[in-house]
């Protein structure tokens, strides 16, 4: 089996992936002289260039056989994501303890987790 793989594609869906995160974490972006930075980064133009290169070089065998293409990528991506997920969920107020998230955040404010929160939030 070939691998026809393309070094510009494979650059052009990092780069949107990498605007993706950055346009999701709170950080003060500097103006330059023509635009503000972070309309750059954060504008929603990440989200679709990601999703019609992805779309462009979607396999044959993923369109004829999707439960199979689920099925991977459920093993690939969901269960290894556990592993990060779960222990953040049980180290919560740990976490919060030492400061490793912040408190004073403008956005939704970070609570203690109580034991329905924490059964919750495994669940989820």
């Amino acid at each position: 089996m070939e691998n026809n793989r393309s070094l510009s594609v494979d650059i052009t869906k990092g780069t949107a992936i990498i605007a993706i995160v950055l346009g999701h974490i709170a950080f003060s972006y500097p103006s330059c002289s023509l635009v503000h930075c972070g309309d750059l980064v954060f504008g929603l133009w990440h989200v679709a260039v990601f999703f019609i290169v992805a779309g462009f070089f979607i396999k044959e065998e993923q369109l004829v056989q999707p439960k199979l293409w689920f099925k991977k990528k459920f093993s690939s991506l969901y269960l290894k994501i556990l592993y990060f997920y779960v222990p953040a969920v049980l180290l919560h107020n740990v976490l919060i303890k030492i400061g490793w998230y912040s408190l004073e955040s403008t956005d939704p404010v970070i609570n203690t987790y109580s034991m329905m929160d924490f059964a919750k939030q495994t669940v989820l």
